[in-house]
């Protein structure tokens, strides 16, 4: 009887072990594949800023609040694209992860009618907030996902990523966020 109980024991104690280590297991998967969103959607979300940069040398994202956002982009890809000769019709031609960033059909791309504040040692700088989803295809098949927001003022610019493992899954998906910060004077 004592054998049989000590079986069962080991038996019931591995079940257990087995299953949270699966558990843990599929949460650490689909942990570093949420970084890997946000870090991705950062990087490209700061490539295509330091790459379209305006008459003022101001990346193509919004940080004046005097400007129309939609006229200030325009403008920002129209001088690129004459001064460098980029083959591209429209602003919606830049992509990055296979992703037209200001496409609003497809990233949901918006300018906050809001002013963004940010305070300079005491000096408040009023700026733009932009934001966009990217939906990455993965080498499986699938996508994962990353809500972008860029803060931005004429000194300041931050970014943050917020990566999913899944996309459209809601409260079970596992998320991992990214800032980076850029200060200018």
């Amino acid at each position: 009887m004592l054998l049989v109980s000590i079986i069962l024991l080991v038996v019931g104690t591995g079940a257990t072990l087995l299953s949270k280590q699966l558990y843990f297991s599929k949460v650490y998967r689909q942990s570093q594949t949420a970084y890997y969103a946000a870090d991705d959607a950062l990087m490209c979300t700061l490539v295509v800023d330091d790459t379209y940069l305006g008459v003022g040398g101001h990346g193509i994202f919004p940080g004046a609040t005097n400007d129309d956002p939609d006229t200030y982009i325009n403008d920002v890809f129209n001088f690129v694209n004459t001064a460098w000769g980029f083959p591209m019709s429209s602003r919606n031609d830049i992509q990055c992860a296979q992703v037209p960033i200001f496409q609003r059909s497809v990233t949901g791309f918006e300018v906050s009618s809001v002013d963004y504040e940010y305070n300079n040692g005491g000096t408040i700088e009023s700026g733009k907030t932009s934001t966009f989803t990217m939906r990455m295809p993965t080498d499986e098949g699938g996508e994962r996902c990353a809500k972008v927001t860029v803060h931005k003022t004429l000194n300041f610019r931050q970014i943050i990523a917020q990566g999913y493992a899944t996309c459209d899954s809601g409260a079970g998906s596992i998320e991992r966020a990214i800032v980076n910060t850029t200060i200018t004077e």
